[in-house]
């Protein structure tokens, strides 16, 4: 390879790189994660391979690189390992929950919002992690945040 074929390469990946951050701040994660860090405690449920849209000033999806943890004290959420550095990982306590609420179409679920307090970033998780939120979210919210469904 000649000097100019690694510019080319350098030049991608520095691009590529930047772009990353961009979506992380615009996406929203950057923001929940410096808001929300910290240790979880027990880990009483996982699902790796989680799919979820992050909304804050634009909509980032995540297909299949999320993994979500139950803990006895919070929600935590996290990307493929190799991704981690852009993405630190966000523990949502459970009084930090201000709500979630299922989509369904003819009884299908769609998916599952969560609303964060005091944060205008909000998470759709759909698929296979919409089950497992609807399955054991109840079990740890109940009691500290409003759930709610909407048909369609």
């Amino acid at each position: 390879m000649d000097n100019n074929s690694y510019a080319i390469i350098f030049s991608g990946m520095s691009s590529a790189y930047i772009l990353v951050i961009l979506l992380t701040t615009t996406g929203g994660w950057y923001k929940l994660s410096q808001r929300y860090a910290g240790e979880p405690g027990t880990v009483l449920y996982v699902k790796r391979g989680c799919s979820a849209y992050f909304s804050w000033i634009i909509t980032i999806p995540y297909r299949a690189a999320l993994t979500v943890r139950l803990c006895n004290n919070g929600l935590v959420i996290s990307v493929f390992w190799l991704f981690r550095p852009l993405h630190p990982v966000i523990f949502l306590p459970w009084p930090a929950i201000a709500g979630f609420n299922k989509s369904t179409t003819l009884g299908i679920i769609k998916a599952v919002n969560i609303s964060v307090k005091d944060t205008p970033v909000s998470i759709k998780f759909y698929g296979r992690a919409a089950k497992f939120l609807l399955e054991k979210l109840p079990l740890f919210v109940a009691t500290q945040a409003p759930h709610q469904s909407t048909e369609r």
